[in-house]
This record gives C-alpha cells, structure tokens and sequence, in this order.
C-alpha cells in the first residue's frame, strides 16, 4: 500500500540575529569600571610608537618569541602593543599585575584565561587599528582595513551565500558589502574557535534574524552579531551570546597613559 506520509524535518534550529550599531559613543579609558558587561576597546598603533619599551618589559618570553617571528618591524609593534594591552585590560579585570596573566593552553586557537573561566576575550587588528573585546561570556571580535587592492570576488563565490553574493554585488560599494559581512563570519568563527573552513558560507550576515540548522561547530547556541565602524576604513563586528543582550556594551579608547601606572 502507498503511504502519502510528509516527512517533516523536526531538526531543531539556532537563532543568528546581525544588527548593525550606529554613531557610537567612544569613551575615554578613565570612564571604564570592571564588570562582565561586554567591553569594546579600540587601540590606534601609530600613538604607541614611544612606549615600545615599555611594552616589550610586561610581555613573556613566550610572547618575545612569537613577536620575533613576524619579519616586518610593523608587524611585531603591532602584535606587541596587542599583547600588552590585552594583559593590562585583564589585570584590571581580574585584579593581576600584567606579567602575571598566564593563558590556558589554546582550545582550536582560542587562548583562555587561566584560573578566571568567567572572563572571555577576543582580540583583532588590521593597519593601525587594534580592537579588544573582554566580557562575562564568550565572545568574537574582528576588524578589517578596507583595502582596495584585495581582489574579493574569490572569496566572495566560496565563503558567501546566494543571498549574501547578491547583497553585495548589487550595491554601488560592493567592497565594502564583502567587509561589512567578512568581519561578521570571522567575529563568530572566533566566538567559537574556529577558523575558516568550507562552512563558513553557512554563517549568516546580513542584517536580520536567521533561522538555522543547530549543528557544530557554530550553530550550538544563540548569537547575536553586530557590526560597528572602528574610524575611518576600518569596519568591525563583535558576536556574543543571544542570551547575553541584556547585557550593556560600552566602547571605550586606549591611549598611552594607560601604561603610565603600570609597572612589572
């Protein structure tokens, strides 16, 4: 006998809502107090060149190591200025001298906090820009200079969507589409310690609630994923939990007098 029987795929679903902020308020470094709200630091390369004394004095041996590795001299301040900075933002949070931070060792390339699992932090730098998120739960934060000499469209057919390809190939500023959707797959990769791999299609992006299949390695939870302008030609995005909305995100800048009162 025939069956006339639907098959109803009852595979339960993630939500991924992206969003966008606008006219961000940056606050000086003075106006931050430790919380677990989610915390966005932005650092600009350029001030720091005076203070690179000082900065190689609160790094490791392990981190002069990985510093010494880039060949150009751009590409070891700004590693070292990320690194250093990274350890005084958590020595404030965690009430630890700088050179005391100590990291776990790294699950699929995501460095953890050791003995303080509460507090999570994500690291990004492009050009003259350094970006720092430090929260109460998970999170993933990305920035890119919008470079005019890349050549997307490559990137674009493998690691975007039909919907996501036509979102950015129909519009006057196409590259910057591709940055603005780019640096939102790669906050959520990081969010959850991944790199880019031949899902990364399936991460959405553009504004708007997404409904998608709950599967790892992404899709195990709830995220939200905001975009955001860091200045200029740099775009960014932050992911953290859905749950976590409740929560306030302050944006706040780093400048050099931060490391005035730090010692070693």
């Amino acid at each position: 006998m025939q069956s006339n029987n639907i098959e109803i795929n009852l595979m339960p679903s993630s939500l991924v809502v992206c969003n966008t902020f606008r006219d961000i308020q940056w606050l000086n470094f003075s106006e931050h107090s430790v919380s677990r709200d989610i915390n966005i630091f932005r650092i600009k390369v350029s001030q720091f060149a005076s203070s690179m004394h000082h900065i190689h004095s609160l790094l490791n041996s392990d981190e002069i190591l990985r510093m010494n590795r880039y060949r150009l001299e751009a590409d070891q301040q700004r590693f070292s200025i990320a690194r250093s900075i990274l350890r005084v933002l958590l020595g404030r949070q965690v009430d630890l001298n700088p050179i005391d931070i100590h990291f776990t060792d790294i699950f699929n390339k995501k460095p953890r906090l050791k003995d303080f699992a509460h507090v999570h932090h994500s690291v990004s730098h492009s050009g003259d820009w350094i970006v720092i998120a430090i929260a109460g739960s998970p999170v993933g934060i990305d920035v890119e200079k919008v470079d005019s000499n890349f050549f997307f469209p490559d990137v674009v057919a493998h690691s975007f969507s039909q919907a996501e390809k036509e979102y950015i190939e129909n519009n006057d500023s196409p590259r910057t589409r591709f940055y603005q959707l780019w640096t939102r797959k790669e906050a959520l990769a990081k969010a959850k310690g991944h790199g880019i791999d031949d899902n990364f299609y399936r991460i959405p992006s553009i504004d708007g609630t997404h409904n998608v299949e709950k599967e790892p390695p992404y899709f195990t939870e709830n995220w939200a994923i905001s975009g955001f302008n860091v200045a200029g030609e740099y775009l960014a995005a932050i992911a953290y939990r859905l749950e976590t909305t409740r929560q306030a995100i302050h944006f706040f800048n780093v400048d050099p007098d931060l490391l005035s009162s730090q010692s070693v």
